[in-house]
């Protein structure tokens, strides 16, 4: 089977290419806490996150969407998806019954179509959040070496 794609989409003014950090945010250990409590507290701890998230949210931010326990963001540079990093994660802190987070984070080339957004720098940064641990942000060199990261003594105990 081949697949065609809507030539129209070429046209479509949603369309734009342009540079992010994009970074995935979830909540750890978030399996073992819905089996332990159930799903219907999960589901309202999901959207606790999702909304101190909204709130967190700098004006040049975006949250893109919500994707169980996680969200995706995409900020306009290194340094602006660090600082929204830690405010996420400080509310999280300040909020009760959130376990800690971890993130995957990329800098690069994106297409956003719609409210989506595509290309390899999402996959990086969804991969990276995935092999994060604990308490962890792991990041792409583009993040990792930026002046913001760097001030960092210790990027992951940072948050």
């Amino acid at each position: 089977m081949e697949f065609q794609l809507d030539a129209s989409l070429d046209h479509d003014h949603t369309i734009t290419n342009d540079y992010a950090a994009v970074a995935f945010v979830d909540l750890s250990g978030f399996t073992a806490l819905t089996e332990v409590h159930g799903d219907r507290h999960a589901a309202q701890l999901a959207e606790a996150f999702a909304d101190l998230t909204r709130v967190a949210l700098g004006e040049s931010d975006r949250l893109i969407k919500t994707i169980g326990d996680a969200v995706l963001v995409t900020s306009p540079t290194p340094r602006s998806v660090l600082e929204l990093i830690g405010r996420i994660t400080d509310a999280t802190r300040r909020a009760d019954g959130f376990p800690v987070l971890r993130a995957g984070i990329h800098y690069g080339p994106i297409v956003a179509l719609r409210d989506d957004v595509y290309g390899n720098t999402v996959n990086i940064a969804s991969r990276l959040a995935a092999s994060a641990g604990p308490a962890q942000v792991l990041a792409a060199r583009p993040v990792a070496d930026s002046p913001a990261a760097q001030a960092l003594s210790s990027p992951a105990s940072a948050w």
